[in-house]
């Protein structure tokens, strides 16, 4: 199986980073291969809302995109992993997102490519503490993963990170869904 992992992680060594390692770690000890994009490093423009890609399913953006469509086809799992920042995924993480404007042409405006194929899975922390909060990240992730024919099997996150360590328990579950990611 093929892991493809977007981040949005602005710090390096930060808690997501974290929380995402032991997922990875999951997946890597389930034999599953891992590709991580990092967002931030990435170089992606922003979606111009031209609306081609409502016409042909493609983007008329020529960047690393390109590649990464590709890459997003070929995968088994696909994964966003972002702290939150104002009730959603960092802005390189959005500006990503919001250039699979393409694949979702393809599913829901050309209706090619609609089988489901790949699950989807969100990992991310939070300085926020009431779960209502978080509903945002969420709605994104489904709507991201149906885009790219996923489903959201579920979401790893911590909440209160702002103030407080993730709790150990945290990173076993996050590996434990990893592993059990990897072999389904």
């Amino acid at each position: 199986m093929k892991a493809l992992i977007f981040t949005g992680n602005t710090r390096k060594h930060g808690k997501t980073e974290k929380l995402l390692k032991s997922f990875v770690d999951g997946l890597k000890d389930s034999g599953c291969s891992v590709e991580i994009i990092d967002a931030v490093k990435t170089r992606v423009s922003p979606c111009t809302g031209c609306l081609s890609c409502e016409k042909t399913g493609q983007c008329v953006i020529k960047d690393e995109m390109q590649e990464i469509y590709n890459k997003v086809e070929e995968s088994d799992i696909l994964v966003l992993a972002s702290p939150v920042y104002f009730a959603s995924v960092t802005a390189q993480l959005k500006t990503m997102i919001d250039r699979f404007q393409a694949l979702f042409s393809r599913r829901y405006i050309l209706k090619t490519n609609t089988e489901t194929k790949r699950k989807g899975y969100l990992v991310f922390t939070a300085g926020l503490t009431n779960p209502k909060e978080i509903v945002a990240m969420e709605v994104l992730a489904k709507f991201f993963m149906l885009s790219c024919n996923s489903t959201l099997e579920e979401m790893i996150y911590a909440m209160n990170t702002d103030h407080e360590e993730i709790a150990e328990e945290k990173f076993k579950e996050a590996y434990e869904i990893g592993k059990k990611a990897g072999t389904k």
